[in-house]
């Protein structure tokens, strides 16, 4: 998806990498359009919203297919489309962040690490944390979302993932009781943890829907997540 303006408006572009759930895996490339941002992007054209212009008119997207498996099982395959997408639409390499949601939450967390420095933000939606390394995550802003009653993917894990995230990197997360996070900081924070309330495994429609979402993205860089911004 190219930004509404791209052609005529002036890049680099922020790119936005967008890994589909498990329903997504397989099948039709066109299913990709049923959930998520793909959704969004197919569906929405009115520029008037806030949130319609931060979404339809900021950011290259890039909505990988995958047959089998896990999207990180690859991950010089993501970088060789990652660097031809920067060079053949304006791209920033600056600002290219990764977000999922299920599966695409596991594959946000995995390919941040297994990229490590490729990534100005990752933010994993309901997704497990498949880390090994979280040496390799200092320097990526995290944005994590979850209900805390999500039985499919314990939130127990994404808490923990972000306690290792602080511990190893000498950050500290802005948490967010609620999947809203306007009203706080959160601007400042380059790690983010919404906490939605809700015994369900969808956390992404409502982190989508919110312009905030978009805001925060299109101020990550390369390196901010360092701890060098503003802990909470």
């Amino acid at each position: 998806y190219l930004p509404a303006s791209h052609g005529t408006a002036d890049g680099p572009w922020p790119v936005l990498l967008y890994l589909q759930g498990s329903y997504g895996v397989g099948g039709r490339v066109e299913d990709l359009n049923n959930w998520g941002l793909p959704r969004l992007l197919r569906d929405e054209h009115d520029l008037g919203s806030e949130r319609n212009r931060l979404l339809l008119d900021s950011f290259v997207v890039v909505s990988l297919h995958i047959q089998e498996g896990q999207y990180h099982d690859h991950p010089e395959v993501v970088q060789g489309i990652l660097d031809e997408v920067v060079a053949s639409y304006a791209g920033d390499p600056e600002r290219i962040s990764v977000t999922g949601l299920s599966r695409g939450g596991h594959g946000s967390w995995g390919l941040a690490e297994r990229l490590s420095g490729t990534f100005a933000a990752a933010a994993p939606i309901a997704g497990s944390v498949v880390v090994r390394d979280f040496q390799k995550l200092c320097g990526t802003s995290l944005w994590i979302a979850h209900h805390a009653g999500d039985s499919m993917t314990g939130y127990d894990r994404a808490l923990e993932g972000a306690f290792s995230v602080e511990e190893t990197c000498g950050v500290s997360f802005l948490h967010v009781d609620g999947l809203d996070a306007s009203g706080t900081d959160y601007l400042d924070a380059s790690h983010v943890f919404t906490t939605g309330r809700l015994t369900e495994h969808d956390a992404w429609t409502d982190t989508y829907s919110r312009p905030e979402f978009y805001r925060w993205l299109l101020l990550q860089t390369r390196g901010r997540g360092d701890g060098g911004g503003d802990p909470h």
